[in-house]
C-alpha cells in the first residue's frame, strides 16, 4: 500500500504541470471558440468551423502586437483605459495588472528598471532573489528614508505572492539573469529544469 502511494503521488506530480497548462489553454481556446460561434451566428453562421476560434484568438493577438507599434495606437489605448483608470474597483485591479505586464514586458518603458539582484541583509547569512522594481523613491512620502535606496520586490515559490522591501543599494548585488527565467525559477523554488540542462 506505501509502495502504491508512493507511485501514485510521483505520477500525480508528473501530471501536475501537464494539467494547470492544459486548463488555462482550454479554458481560453474554449473562451474563444464560443465567443467566434455566437458571433458569427450573427453574421455569418455558415462560415464557423471548429477550430476557427483558436485562429481568431491567435490572428487577434498577432494584429494588436503590430498595432501597438504604431504611433497612434498609444492615444487609442490611452482612451479605452479612461474607464478602467477611473472607475474606484477597475482602477485597482487593473492598474496591478498593468504595472506586472508592463514589468515583464521586453518593449516595456521600465526595462531599465528591471533587473534581477541578488539581496544580502546584514547579519544574515543567507541570500535572496529580488526584483528591482523602483531606483528613484523622490514621490514617496517623506516618512521613507529616500537617499541611496531601491524598492526591491522578493516573491515567493509557487505562487505570485511576495514583499516589497525598501532597502540600501549596498544590500543588493546585480545579475545578468534576465526577469523571465529568474520569475519562473522562483515560482518553482529553484529547482532544476530539465529544458535548462541543454543550455
Amino acid at each position: 500500500m506505501k509502495y502504491f502511494s508512493k507511485i501514485f503521488v510521483r505520477g500525480a506530480f508528473t501530471l501536475l504541470p501537464f494539467g494547470l497548462t492544459f486548463i488555462i489553454l482550454f479554458s481560453f481556446l474554449a473562451w474563444m471558440e464560443d465567443f467566434s460561434k455566437q458571433a458569427l451566428s450573427i453574421i455569418a453562421r455558415e462560415f464557423y468551423f471548429p477550430g476557427l476560434g483558436l485562429i481568431i484568438g491567435i490572428a487577434f493577438i498577432c494584429l494588436l502586437g503590430f498595432l501597438t507599434t504604431m504611433p497612434f495606437m498609444e492615444k487609442v489605448i490611452a482612451t479605452f483605459e479612461l474607464p478602467f483608470k477611473n472607475v474606484p474597483i477597475l482602477k485597482s485591479v487593473y492598474s496591478a495588472a498593468k504595472s506586472m505586464a508592463d514589468f515583464f514586458s521586453p518593449d516595456s518603458k521600465t526595462n531599465e528598471e528591471q533587473q534581477v539582484v541578488v539581496v544580502k541583509f546584514p547579519g544574515f547569512e543567507a541570500e535572496l532573489i529580488g526584483f528591482v522594481t523602483r531606483r528613484n523613491l523622490n514621490d514617496m512620502p517623506d516618512e521613507f528614508a529616500k537617499t541611496d535606496r531601491v524598492a526591491v520586490f522578493l516573491p515567493l515559490s509557487y505562487q505570485m505572492g511576495g514583499l516589497t522591501v525598501f532597502i540600501p543599494r549596498a544590500y543588493i548585488r546585480k545579475t545578468n539573469m534576465k526577469v523571465e527565467k529568474a520569475m519562473r525559477s522562483v515560482l518553482t523554488a529553484w529547482m532544476p529544469v530539465r529544458e535548462d540542462a541543454n543550455t
